[in-house]
């Protein structure tokens, strides 16, 4: 995962990902025995040669540097803790719509008592792309952080499958069909500073969260309890 920016000093937001997972999930409790589930980087790459390659990357960090561009210009206090590529054969409405009923619940449930201090949860309807959510730790009645939870809206390419080259590799074959939000991002949305009581609550926020999407990578849902 690409940590652009450092907020309140949050390493479960720049951890390892698995070997055989095609993304850069965040790191938290997510079982060993599905990390065979998903192909790998390369499998999804769909590029024959080096040339192609660079190329893409060239188009891809224009394109990554744009929709960052975009946010900022909307909201010039908005800063970009995190983002990350998602697969694009997952659900971008499912995912959303899970990880936004996870934090209704967790705010619920636990709120102040596990926290720290109170917030709430608030979806964010987006003029492109999938639908995401704002958590807003509220330090006093006129000062709160807000932390987003969104896609962006570059566009990912989608494939039928995964076939093989005649060199033995893997080759991306069948249709295609383009998905709005190739990239999962964190931003800081506010321009007021962090006290160390509001960095302890978003740190653990971010902990939490990062075990719900690891669930959801590993089993489909990020209710599912994997203690056992």
């Amino acid at each position: 995962m690409t940590c652009l920016l450092n907020l309140c000093s949050l390493p479960v937001l720049s951890l390892a990902r698995p070997a055989s997972c095609p993304c850069r999930p965040f790191q938290a409790r997510s079982s060993t025995r599905f990390q065979q589930a998903l192909p790998s980087l390369q499998q999804l790459s769909g590029q024959s040669s080096s040339t192609g390659r660079s190329r893409s990357c060239r188009v891809n960090s224009r394109r990554q540097a744009f929709s960052v561009c975009a946010v900022a210009e909307k909201n010039p206090d908005a800063k970009l803790i995190s983002k990350t590529e998602v697969p694009a054969f997952i659900s971008r409405r499912d995912f959303a719509d899970q990880m936004l009923r996870w934090a209704v619940i967790e705010q619920a449930e636990y709120g102040p008592a596990k926290y720290g201090m109170p917030f709430k949860i608030t979806k964010d309807n987006q003029e492109q792309g999938v639908f995401g959510f704002v958590t807003s730790f509220q330090r006093s009645a006129s000062d709160a952080t807000d932390i987003a939870f969104r896609f962006d809206t570059d566009i990912a390419i989608k494939h039928e499958w995964v076939g093989r080259g005649e060199d033995g590799f893997p080759l991306m074959q069948g249709g295609q069909e383009e998905v709005t939000g190739k990239h999962l991002e964190i931003w800081k949305t506010d321009s007021n500073p962090v006290d160390e009581p509001t960095r302890a609550a978003v740190r653990l926020w971010c902990q939490e969260l990062g075990a719900a999407i690891n669930k959801y990578y590993a089993f489909g849902s990020c209710f599912v309890d994997d203690s056992q």
